[in-house]
Formats: C-alpha cells, structure tokens, sequence
C-alpha cells in the first residue's frame, strides 16, 4: 500500500514538472507560433522613443528585440519682441518649441516707455527750498517733472571779517545765530510761519553790529524789502522774541502807520529805491508795497555751538588811550559770540621839537613842554569848577600864566594848534584879590581892556581869548567852554 502511495506521489510530480514551458522546451522546443507584436513607442522632444518588436506568446522568447529611440530634442522657434510705446506695454524676445509648444525663453513684459531727452532745471534748489527739473519725451510731447532736494549748508570763512557764510545761499553766522535771507513773497503772517517751520524766527536787529550784517547782505538781495520780526502791540513796538527794543534803524519820516494799520516791520534791500538796511512799517497783509512787486522773508536761528577753535575779529577801540589814561578794546567771536575786553595801557608822552611851529610837542596827544611844564588844550565843553576837577584828576591843574614869557608861550602853542576858542585858566577872585589856584604870586595879567569887571557881581572866573587872540576876561562859573591844564615835570 505504502509503494503504491509512493508511486503515485513520483507521478504527479513528473506530470507537474512536464508541463512547464521551459522544462518541455527543453524536453519538447517551442515551434514559436504563437507570435505577439510589441508595439513602438515614438520618441518625443524630450522622452525616448522604441521600435516595434516581437515576442513568443507561449514562451515569452523576445523574437525581435525593441531599440531604443533618442529623445527628439525641441525645434526652436523665435517668438519677437514687441516694442513698447509711450502708453502701452511691450514684450522681450522670447523661444518656444513648435512641436511641443514648450516654452523655452520666456517673454518678458517691457514697461511702457517715454522717449525722453535731458533734464533741465526749472528751478534752483536752496538751503531752504527745493529746486525742480523737467524733461520731455521726443514721442508723446509729455513732460516729467520732479523735485530737486534742498542743499545742505556749506559754511566758507572770510579771512577778514571772520564771519561764516554759506557759499550757497550766503546765510551769515554771527555771534551764536544764523541769518538768511529767503526769497519768497508772502505775507508778514506767512513770513512768521516759514520761520517757525524751519526751527527759527523772524529775524530781530538789536545792535549797529547785528544790522551791519543784515545791511550786507541786503547788499544782494533780490527782493526789494523783506520781512523781519518787528510787532507794533499797543503803541509799543517790540520783538516777536520779546528781546528788549532800543536799537532802531527807521528809514527817514517812519515809521509812519499809514492808513492806522501799519504794525509790522520790512527792511528795504539794494534792489529798492531807498537806503539799503533800512526798516519801514507795513500792512502784515501786503505782499508788496505799491511801488514793489514782491517782498522776502529774513529768518534767524539760535545756534548751540561749542568751540574747540575761537573766530576772534580783529580789537576793535572803545575808548583810545591817551597820555593821560588807559584806554579799552573790544573783540568777538563771529562764530559763536563770546566777548572780550582789554585794557589798551595808558600813552607816555613822547615830546618832538617841531620846527615849523616854534613849540616842543607830543607826537601823541600834541600837549606842549615849556620850561619844566607840560601843557595841554582839551577840546572838552565844562564849566569852570568842572574843568578845576578834571585837570585835578588827571594830576594837574587849570593852567597858570605867571609871566610874559610864558603867556608868549601859551600863545605860540596855541596857534600850532590852531585853537582860538576861549578857554578857562586857573585864575579866580576871592572876592578881595584874584590869585592862581597854585597859590603863586599874581603879579602878571594879560586882560582885555577894561576887563576884568566882575559883572552882575558873579565873574569871578578867567578865561583866554576873550575879545582878542590870547587876552583874559573874568566871566561867572558856570559859563560852559574849553580848558587849559598845566603839570609840573617831575624826574
């Protein structure tokens, strides 16, 4: 029983084994009849293609093997461009393939496009003001215009003056603030608010030397007046900055407040018909004055400036020394304002004998040296008492004249002086006698005839050149006049 199962095993096993192709191939060849098409695949622009090909449906055998076919590649086509015009768009150059319609360059949109030529300047920019500049293209006829920016200031020194000036618009600094002059027609109200915009004010005069620099530069100015920040408030004027109103600078006859309304303030320019620098009263409201087509404006600026370097002008004298005291001088810094002062220290006398006029003077202050003595005219209007003490400060004393030969001294030196003005001397009545106030003895006297005389009973003061050149007359005190005074040298 078992090898009858085992045989049966063995022969199902040989049957499955002989019904295999490859195994009955080999055993039984395939005849291949049973033939199937493998069809071509067409290459493309860019995928491979196959040839057509064969196979045997029964046993699988590749009868005619498939090729590969290379990728086609793209048939390039241009696709022109399209010029753009002044209000349409165009479109760049761009490449397609004509057979698969790829897109190979892209065309790009071109912007609509103006012809235009070169920039011209309409209008100058400033430190304060934008400029403007044009152009037109050649195609349409359109014009483009834009904004120029505004300058920034380019400060130049003048070697003479030390003063900064912007080489651009000529803004001035001087002492700590900033000056300049823009040309814009508005009214005084409008004025007030460009100022305000640009961080200043209307400028404000407050000394000869603030108005010197706004004199200057009104030198080339173009407007014919220009608004600076003078207010009349209740029949006051002021300053909008509330600075203390004392120095003033009116043109001749104003201000006038025509028409009762005239309460703020313009300076005339070179370009009008009156003098340069000058202030006038106007309507806030008036652009213009009737006889000028247009008015400016004048801003000023508080500058923070820290100096590492000082901008000193030049010293400037207040008072000149003399022989016979010390005399001052002033200097600034342009740039920032700070002040200085100095003694200028008092002359000596230097004495020349001058030939031509017979008498020794001093080269400085032309007093005279005569016998020990030192003598001098002062062109100086007192009173007798008055002229006592000044001499008497200086350390002197009204002149004495105690001889012939000194009053033919006194006389010669005043003729080199050219001085035929009475003057007092120091010689008066003590009610009984007349004396020197020196206490010398007064046995000299040049007086006029007749003199003296003590009339109304109060002349009990001498003077010289009453009448005639050189004599002396009694006259009251308070008689206002030249003087005489006299030092004695001591080595």
């Amino acid at each position: 029983m078992k090898k009858l199962l085992l045989v049966m095993i063995v022969l199902i096993a040989c049957i499955a084994c002989l019904s295999s192709c490859k195994l009955t191939n080999k055993v039984f060849p395939c005849k291949h009849k049973d033939m199937v098409t493998d069809a071509a695949v067409a290459a493309t622009c860019t995928e491979s293609g196959l040839t057509e090909g064969k196979h045997c449906a029964k046993c699988g055998e590749t009868i005619v093997a498939q090729e590969k076919i290379p990728a086609l590649g793209h048939t390039e086509v241009i696709d022109s461009a399209v010029t753009p015009t002044c209000t349409t768009t165009g479109l760049t150059e761009g490449k397609h393939c004509s057979v698969c319609n790829t897109v190979i360059v892209a065309q790009a949109v071109a912007p609509q496009m103006h012809n235009y030529g070169e920039w011209t300047v309409v209008t100058e920019p400033g430190c304060f003001t934008e400029g403007e500049k044009t152009r037109t293209c050649s195609t349409c006829k359109i014009k483009e215009n834009i904004n120029i920016e505004t300058l920034e200031h380019k400060f130049i020194q003048d070697e003479e003056t030390k003063l900064y000036a912007c080489e651009h618009c000529d803004a001035r600094i001087f002492k700590g603030h900033l000056y300049a002059v823009i040309d814009q027609s508005v009214t005084w109200y409008d004025a007030y608010k460009i100022c305000d915009s640009l961080g200043g004010h209307l400028a404000t005069i407050t000394s000869e030397k603030e108005q010197s620099i706004i004199t200057d530069m009104m030198a080339t100015a173009i407007e014919p007046i220009y608004w600076i920040g003078g207010i009349k408030t209740n029949s006051q004027w002021s300053w909008i900055t509330g600075e203390e109103f004392v120095y003033t600078n009116w043109y001749n006859r104003m201000p006038d407040n025509a028409g009762g309304i005239e309460w703020f303030m313009n300076v005339y320019s070179a370009n009008s018909n009156e003098v340069s620098g000058q202030w006038n009263d106007l309507d806030a409201n008036k652009i213009r004055l009737s006889k000028y087509n247009s008015s400016g404006i004048i801003c000023e600026w508080e500058l923070d400036i820290v100096e590492t370097e000082h901008f000193f002008t030049e010293w400037e004298t207040v008072t000149e020394a003399t022989c016979y005291g010390d005399g001052e001088q002033y200097r600034f810094c342009t740039h920032c304002g700070l002040e200085e002062t100095e003694t200028i220290t008092q002359l000596e006398h230097n004495f020349i004998f001058d030939e031509a006029k017979g008498v020794t003077l001093c080269e400085h202050c032309n007093a005279a040296m005569y016998d020990g003595r030192i003598y001098k005219i002062f062109n100086v209007n007192l009173s007798w008492f008055d002229a006592y003490t000044y001499c008497n400060n200086l350390g002197g004393h009204l002149v004495t004249i105690t001889s012939e030969e000194e009053q033919t001294f006194i006389e010669t030196y005043m003729n080199s002086q050219s001085f035929t003005a009475r003057a007092w001397i120091g010689a008066y009545m003590d009610g009984v006698k007349w004396q020197w106030i020196t206490d010398e003895e007064f046995d000299y006297a040049n007086w006029y005839p007749g003199e003296p005389t003590n009339g109304q009973g109060v002349e009990f003061f001498a003077e010289i050149n009453w009448q005639n050149f050189g004599k002396w007359n009694d006259l009251q005190p308070l008689f206002v006049q030249y003087f005489i005074c006299e030092w004695e040298v001591t080595e």
